[in-house]
């Protein structure tokens, strides 16, 4: 903010309530609220503070022998800071249906199979420098997709995302995954004659804009990884993604990204 202002707090406050239902179903209600004020985004115009306030609902249950199933589902409110005197109201929601089987059967027991899939949708505003509404989904921090090419590139926000990921044990203390990823944006960012542009992000912290086309399908990502338990507070874990852009990117923008990552995950 320079020398003329220098209040830029980011505030997170929340809560979760979580209820054991004790049915036969294992069911299980969790509720939660969630406050975040960004400062950072006042003004000496007296603008008012960036806030999301974010109540949310989510239920869980073992529905058949092996196939758990939870959804979840939350809105935004709050203002939304879009320059100097500029402040749209939010009006965002998602929802997130998952489920994950694993395979009931004495021949596999020893392997663990489990299957996940995972739908998630996040609303996202056409106009969102100019909309008095805006509906753009506020990310507030979130840590679903750590690890995946998509995740550095794009907010969680105006997207449908679909995850299906299968996992073995081949050994005692080794798991390993591969997992595809499909993202499609729930609303067009064209400018109406078919093209536009769609904002990056990058690891450095900084943004680039990449030039796109009409279509909303943003990309693919295929993930392998394998993750090995050395201690009961120690895992190890490498993997390798590739980024497959869709066809909302124009032709000199579809180079394919790849990354290796390894890992270790200490709990005290």
């Amino acid at each position: 903010k320079g020398t003329g202002y220098q209040k830029d707090d980011i505030n997170l406050f929340g809560t979760n309530a979580n209820w054991q239902i004790g049915d036969n179903l294992g069911t299980v209600l969790e509720g939660y609220f969630w406050a975040k004020l960004d400062q950072s985004k006042e003004n000496d115009l007296l603008t008012k503070a960036d806030s999301v306030y974010m109540p949310g609902l989510r239920a869980e249950a073992n529905v058949l022998d092996g196939l758990n199933l939870s959804t979840e589902i939350a809105i935004q409110r709050g203002n939304k800071v879009l320059g100097a005197n500029n402040v749209a109201q939010r009006r965002a929601w998602a929802a997130q249906i998952i489920s994950k089987y694993k395979v009931p059967l004495e021949d596999t027991k020893k392997w663990s199979p489990m299957l996940i899939t995972a739908y998630t949708y996040t609303s996202g505003d056409k106009n969102p420098a100019t909309s008095r509404k805006n509906k753009a989904w506020d990310p507030m921090f979130e840590n679903q997709n750590s690890g995946k090419i998509f995740n550095t590139l794009f907010d969680q926000t105006d997207i449908h995302h679909v995850l299906i990921q299968g996992s073995i044990k081949p050994l005692a203390d080794l798991t390993a995954n591969l997992s595809w990823d499909g993202l499609w944006l729930a609303r067009q960012l064209d400018d109406g004659t078919g093209t536009g542009s769609l904002t990056l992000r990058q690891p450095d912290g900084g943004t680039v804009s990449a030039a796109i086309d009409s279509d909303n399908k943003l990309g693919d990502e295929i993930s392998m990884g394998l993750v090995y338990d050395y201690t009961e507070d120690v895992k190890l874990g490498a993997s390798y993604n590739w980024f497959v852009p869709g066809a909302t990117f124009t032709k000199a923008n579809k180079d394919i990204a790849s990354q290796v990552m390894v890992n270790a995950n200490v709990a005290f």
